[in-house]
């Protein structure tokens, strides 16, 4: 029974490398090079430093191949799989892009010198990411899981360019990027832990812990807003019915001064008007 595309595109066993279409390449260059380190620990280093060439003792002259030992034979080969692993895991285009390479140390260059650009270029983007890092911030609607989950995208791609950060730089980082409700817990930690120390895990783990605890307070605070809000319109309406008795306890009071008013204003005028 076949396996599911997807399964196989991804790779999915120790002896299928994993699929490279183009896409991610950072995602598929980590994978590749754990893939290739896996089947012997001498094929990473013909990606590195070069195909491996029998050579007559103390002198660069090649052996000739009859006269290979075993251990030689084996080495010569992983030349040969590198280069197959290499051209298996890349779609068409990618496969087109490094035909025409002898060794397999060469098409890793021409890929990675694609994908990752030169040098000069390779410094613009270790710096746009030292950009992103600094910048970085936790946004007030998102998890500590969501907010960890960019900032990591950030560190493998830098990682991945050659710019690391340690682990006491990266919580430091964090603990700088939380939002401003989370100032408590951040000089709790600071002040109960050596941060130089401490592990990523136990940190992510201690944020995640206050995470819980303000998500419990949500509701409770919900219910006092709400509980504000119908005193308050309590107190209102009070007020308005108030009032308005106010205004019926004057209003008859205001109609008989109006009716004597004009009743003898009525009375003037007829005994003026008898003259």
């Amino acid at each position: 029974m076949s396996k599911p595309a997807k399964f196989i595109s991804e790779g999915g066993s120790s002896n299928r490398p994993p699929l490279f279409e183009g896409d991610d390449y950072y995602y598929w260059k980590d994978k590749m090079e754990l893939f290739l380190r896996s089947q012997d620990n001498n094929m990473w280093a013909v990606i590195k430093v070069g195909e491996y060439q029998p050579t007559v003792k103390d002198s660069f002259t090649l052996k000739p191949q009859l006269e290979w030992t075993t251990t030689e034979s084996e080495r010569v080969l992983l030349n040969t799989k590198a280069k197959l692993f290499i051209k298996s895991a890349l779609c068409r285009e990618e496969y087109d892009r490094i035909m025409e390479c002898k060794t397999a140390k060469e098409m890793w260059n021409t890929l990675q010198t694609h994908h990752e650009g030169t040098s000069r270029v390779k410094e613009t983007r270790i710096d746009i990411g030292v950009r992103k890092f600094e910048l970085f911030e936790m946004n007030e609607d998102e998890t500590v899981d969501q907010m960890y989950g960019r900032f990591t995208i950030i560190i493998n791609e830098l990682n991945s360019l050659g710019k690391n950060y340690s682990t006491h730089e990266r919580i430091r980082k964090l603990l700088r990027c939380l939002p401003k409700n989370w100032r408590h817990i951040v000089t709790a930690i600071t002040e109960a832990k050596d941060l130089s120390d401490m592990k990523l895990e136990d940190f992510i783990g201690s944020l995640k812990a206050h995470e819980a605890i303000l998500q419990e307070e949500k509701p409770e605070k919900k219910k006092m807003i709400a509980l504000d809000s119908q005193i308050e319109k309590q107190s209102h309406n009070k007020d308005e019915k108030d009032l308005q008795n106010d205004d019926d306890c004057h209003t008859p009071f205001f109609d008989r001064t109006f009716l004597f008013f004009i009743f003898s204003s009525f009375k003037l005028s007829r005994f003026y008007s008898s003259f």
